[in-house]
């Protein structure tokens, strides 16, 4: 018989799997997503329960059934209970982790990403005035550790990029610019170009105008949608929270 499974990991998604069972999906630094079969969670009596929750950061230990595993306990590291105490907040946390765990899939080393959802997700807990702020630097750092951080330099006839290529992810000038080309301002340039160059710490605690920080993100968006083909439900959520 193998030996049960110690691992810590992020709860990405808690579903419904019977009367008091769930299916969990938890993202994890070693093996990427991992789905976890969390039988009698649903009980508030389960010792568990309060460490499968979305977005809580718990240490688990699990049996290996095979396609997904089994939970044998869990046991509560950081809940970030202040994102639950607002609307907005919490769906910013929760698009977060799904943008996360789109881009890491499974049995995939995902470190980096890590570091960046806890961080993020505690940032939020502290700043909820910067959310925008905060996703646009989420976004861009996750487009460098995912391996497809953009190309800033000048456009490829060497004229200065005026356009963002949203599907290659390159700076083109207004002669070589496509279906897929963003005009882009040279604030939201900078930011894009100080992301990619900025340490973790700096990257999540800079400031700029919200006006920037929504046309990066929508920018980031469009992008990132090319690299991974869809984005998460979640940001349909935050969009009809915003209407």
């Amino acid at each position: 018989m193998n030996e049960p499974l110690k691992i810590k990991g992020v709860v990405v998604n808690a579903a419904q799997w019977g009367d008091n069972d769930k299916m969990l999906t938890v993202l994890t630094r070693e093996k990427g997503v991992i789905s976890i079969a969390a039988k009698g969670v649903k009980s508030l009596k389960n010792k568990n329960s309060q460490a499968v929750s979305p977005l809580c950061y718990s240490d688990f230990v699990l049996n290996d059934k095979g396609d997904a595993y089994s939970l044998v306990s869990a046991d509560l590291i950081e809940s970030f209970y202040a994102l639950r105490e607002d609307v907005m907040a919490l769906a910013y946390g929760v698009y977060f982790a799904q943008l996360a765990a789109f881009s890491v899939g499974r049995n995939n080393l995902a470190d980096d990403e890590m570091r960046l959802l806890l961080n993020s997700l505690y940032m939020l807990t502290k700043s909820k005035e910067r959310m925008e702020v905060i996703k646009c630097a989420f976004e861009l750092k996750l487009c460098e550790y995912a391996g497809f951080a953009p190309y800033l330099d000048s456009c490829m006839c060497g004229e200065e990029g005026v356009y963002f290529d949203v599907s290659t992810g390159e700076m083109v000038c207004a002669l070589h610019r496509g279906e897929h080309s963003k005009k882009i301002s040279p604030a939201a340039r900078s930011v894009f170009e100080y992301v990619q160059n900025a340490d973790l710490k700096e990257t999540l605690t800079f400031t700029i105008d919200n006006s920037v920080a929504e046309e990066v993100s929508l920018l980031a968006e469009e992008f990132l949608k090319h690299q991974l083909g869809r984005l998460p439900k979640g940001l349909d959520y935050i969009k009809k929270l915003k209407i």
